[in-house]
């Protein structure tokens, strides 16, 4: 299950120690208020665990309010009653890019434009235009290859640890907190190699279909 929306709050990290079976144990929670006002939680039996999973790693940053963001939900009980966060991603690719960066590229467009009609506006000698053609950078098809390559290589790894985490976390025993920590112990190494296949296939695919 997801769900897509824009952030209103987010609350610090908590804990509630519970009795299980095999001992007393400690769930760390974090709320988040969505825009349909309803709440989710990421739950954790770590405070570091429940911490990271509000970083964002397209973002290079900690999820904020006012993101746009789709968040993966596990059930967690039979019934489905009650959910936890598994994972958060950007609800779409734009998302990756800061408004800061938004802002400059206007501001660049609105400038290139400006000097464009003054050039329009001048009168320019055969000698001059020469000159100015010579002077003009040759673009790089390579660079601007390998940079479209970089940043979808990027956004491929983010969504392969994204659907990991859905696929590992549908594996981990419900009911049982303690088993489903030491299930987590055990079977990590199985999220980073689920990890890289996702990723390699994908950017197979993406090579196939696009070509970058």
């Amino acid at each position: 299950m997801d769900v897509v929306g824009v952030i209103k709050r987010i609350t610090d990290a908590h804990s509630k120690d519970f009795t299980g079976k095999k001992g007393p144990f400690t769930v760390w929670s974090i709320g988040i208020l969505m825009d349909n006002g309803e709440w989710y939680n990421i739950k954790a039996f770590e405070k570091q665990k429940a911490e990271a999973l509000l970083q964002s790693d397209q973002l290079k940053r900690s999820w904020k309010v006012g993101d746009e963001v789709k968040m993966f939900l596990e059930a967690e009980d039979d019934a489905a009653k009650y959910w936890k966060i598994v994972s958060i991603a950007p609800s779409s690719p734009m998302d990756e890019v800061e408004v800061e960066d938004i802002v400059d590229a206007e501001e660049t467009d609105h400038a290139e434009n400006a000097n464009a009609k003054a050039v329009e506006e001048k009168v320019i000698t055969p000698e001059e235009k020469k000159e100015m053609d010579d002077k003009k950078p040759v673009k790089d098809m390579k660079k601007v290859s390998d940079y479209k390559s970089t940043e979808a290589d990027k956004y491929e790894l983010g969504m392969a640890k994204n659907n990991a985490a859905i696929i590992f976390a549908a594996m981990i025993p419900t009911g049982d907190p303690v088993k489903a920590k030491e299930f987590i112990k055990e079977e990590a190494k199985y999220y980073t190699t689920l990890t890289k296949a996702l990723y390699e296939k994908g950017r197979m695919l993406r090579e196939e279909l696009l070509g970058y």
